[in-house]
């Protein structure tokens, strides 16, 4: 039985390989960061790296949608790991959603080294609205570099019987406060349970080996609503940096305290500068004057900046 050959039109030929050769080319093709574009933008970086020690330049940050009127989009936020490309675009190398069903946003992001191998981490903190049902409700997330980070947390820290309630993360920084020579986590959580956490890891970088070695609640610097920010710096000769507090209700204070002696080292209230013009977000720590002591630039919301030393 012969068969009836049907021919196509060169026309539609020629779009069926069109087509094709459009798939072919997609496949490895790097994902360009938008930059405004799709409504997408970088709302915090954790600075500028080179993990692979090329000649480009990596960036680490939390990106997320914004509306008409650029304001974030809750729980549209993401981690990102970008590199720049040869034609000096940014290409999405990694990225890390909000885990499924969690009612959250990420909201503060840094790079360190927290066991000393020599292998960067990303961490990155949740501020968790609802749990949502999710399966992963975990706050703190480690990422660790080995040829890229990886799609699934080196280590998480969730509820744990260590914590009152859940904390509820605005800032973190790195620091080393108990002197170990390792950076531990210094969180700033807000919430109904004002508090500071220190996180330190007790070993290679795993959930069983984050330990929690410090907490605060009802400090001076934690009271009202404003936003707090905790931080360690060096400022005097002792082993370990110094974990020093900027907030309050009023006027903005500042307290201080040591590793080996949990009380205050310092308690000060700045007359005149009100908390609410200090923009806490940007504010930084330095040894300006290159004496071996930080210093503490405070930028401000009416205009110019405290320097505090």
């Amino acid at each position: 039985m012969k068969h009836k050959k049907q021919l196509l039109p060169a026309g539609l030929i020629a779009v069926l390989v069109g087509i094709s050769c459009i798939a072919r080319a997609q496949v490895g093709v790097p994902e360009i960061f938008p930059f405004l574009k799709e409504n997408t933008v970088l709302i915090k970086t954790a600075g500028g790296f080179n993990f692979d020690n090329d000649e480009y330049l990596d960036i680490i940050g939390i990106a997320s949608l914004v509306d008409k009127k650029g304001q974030v989009v809750p729980r549209s936020s993401y981690l990102v790991h970008l590199e720049e490309s040869i034609a000096k675009d940014f290409i999405v190398k990694w990225k890390y959603s909000i885990p499924e069903k969690l009612m959250a946003d990420f909201v503060d992001v840094a790079v360190t080294d927290m066991d000393g191998d020599g292998l960067p981490e990303i961490v990155a903190v949740l501020n968790i609205s609802d749990v949502g049902g999710s399966d992963q409700p975990a706050w703190l997330y480690s990422f660790e570099y080995t040829d890229g980070f990886p799609d699934v947390p080196t280590a998480t820290i969730g509820q744990t019987s260590a914590l009152i309630t859940r904390p509820r993360p605005m800032f973190i920084h790195t620091g080393d406060w108990n002197g170990d020579n390792n950076p531990d986590i210094v969180v700033s959580s807000g919430g109904p349970g004002r508090s500071i956490i220190i996180v330190s890891a007790n070993g290679q970088v795993s959930a069983k080996n984050f330990d929690i070695i410090y907490q605060a609640h009802n400090l001076p610097t934690l009271q009202g609503i404003l936003s707090f920010r905790a931080m360690t710096a060096n400022l005097d000769a002792a082993s370990g940096e110094e974990l020093v507090v900027f907030g309050g209700e009023g006027d903005l204070q500042v307290e201080v305290f040591g590793h080996e002696n949990r009380a205050a080292i310092l308690t000060h209230t700045i007359r005149g500068i009100k908390r609410q013009d200090v923009d806490l977000q940007r504010l930084v720590s330095a040894d300006i004057d290159g004496d071996g002591f930080d210093e503490f630039v405070l930028p401000r919301k009416s205009g110019g900046a405290l320097l505090i030393t």
